[in-house]
This record gives structure tokens, C-alpha cells and sequence, in this order.
């Protein structure tokens, strides 16, 4: 993502996440593993790998964590627990979709709510939140019209930079100098 919009190293998680809107790796995990869950389930209940299946699933509990309790785990967290009993009933692209949709959601209500974008106070508790700026211009979670529009590369570069946060301006260098808000004034052009 840093690439792709040609910010630094240090530009926040969160607001790449938030301009590009690009499906986090987590989601596409529990994708096949949800088909991986269904196609086992339904296979035949005299074949070897169900019966381990159906073993491993009963011995499941936080002593025993094997992958389905931890498939488990993350079906109640993203409020999939009903579907996952009544798996059996379902197609394996219903239910893969559904896995999908349901972890999309969690990840965006996470990324509005809870992430470090709607917090005062910055992650380390000294100062206030680097993406101060950034989360009063952006509340949805969605691609951004500049990303797709065909302008120069080096343009898309600079508005990404600013509006992440890590544009070389006064207004975001004057942290590190420990220069109050209302003081950090542009150096080259005065404010009347």
C-alpha cells in the first residue's frame, strides 16, 4: 500500500487502509478455510478424514486449541456461530460468502471505532493522534476517487501524503520540535 500511493514508512496503518479500501489478508485466510471446513463436513462419514474431523471438533476447547477452535473462535466473533451449526445445510460458496461478507464488516467496524483514527490521544499516550486531520475528512471506509483517476503519479503521491499525514508541512513537522497547534505556521508564507 505504501508503494502504491508512494508514502514513507512511517505513514499509519490505518489511513492506507482507509484510502485504498483493499480487502485485508485475514479475510481471503477464512475464505479457504471455510471451504476447507464445509468440504470436510460434507464428505463422506466412513472416510478416514472425516471421522478425524469430527473427533478433532469434539476434543476442540481452549486446552485443546487445534485449528477448528480456533475456527470457532473467530465464527462467534464475527456473530457466525449459527450458520457454522447449521453448516451442513448450506452450499460451500453460501457459506464462504457469508465468512467473507461477515469478516469484511468486522474489520471495517474495528477500523471506524476502535482503530487509532478516532482516538485523541496517539498510540504511545504523549500526544495527540497523528491522524487528527485525517478522520475529519474521512468517515467511510471506501476507495478514494484520486487512487483511480488519471493523474501523474507524482500528484497522486503528494495528495496521499497529505492526506495521511506525512506531507513535509509545518502543520505535521512541528511534532517533532514539540511546537504547540495553534505555532506551527508555514516558514515561507505568513499568516495574516
Amino acid at each position: 500500500m505504501r508503494f502504491f500511493l508512494g508514502t514513507g514508512r512511517y505513514t499509519p496503518n490505518n489511513a492506507l487502509d482507509g484510502e485504498l479500501a483493499w480487502h485485508p489478508p485475514h479475510v481471503k485466510q477464512w475464505k479457504y478455510v471455510a471451504q476447507e471446513w464445509h468440504r470436510i463436513l460434507k464428505k463422506d462419514e466412513n472416510r478416514i478424514n472425516h471421522n478425524c474431523f469430527v473427533y478433532c471438533n469434539n476434543k476442540s476447547c481452549f486446552h485443546g486449541k487445534n485449528w477448528q477452535y480456533v475456527f470457532n473462535s473467530c465464527m462467534l466473533n464475527i456473530d457466525l456461530e449459527t450458520l457454522v451449526v447449521n453448516c451442513s445445510k448450506t452450499s460451500a460458496k453460501y457459506f464462504s460468502s457469508e465468512v467473507v461478507t461477515h469478516s469484511l464488516q468486522s474489520h471495517i467496524i474495528s477500523w471506524k471505532d476502535t482503530c487509532k483514527i478516532s482516538r485523541d490521544i496517539g498510540p504511545s499516550g504523549r500526544g495527540r493522534n497523528k491522524l487528527r486531520t485525517y478522520r475529519l475528512f474521512k468517515q467511510d471506509y471506501m476507495l478514494e476517487n484520486y487512487v483511480n483517476a488519471k493523474i501523474p503519479l507524482k500528484h497522486r503521491f503528494a495528495l496521499a501524503k497529505f492526506r495521511c499525514g506525512v506531507a513535509p508541512l509545518r502543520r505535521e513537522t512541528g511534532r517533532f520540535e514539540s511546537v504547540p497547534e495553534d505555532l506551527r505556521e508555514c516558514r515561507f508564507v505568513k499568516m495574516v
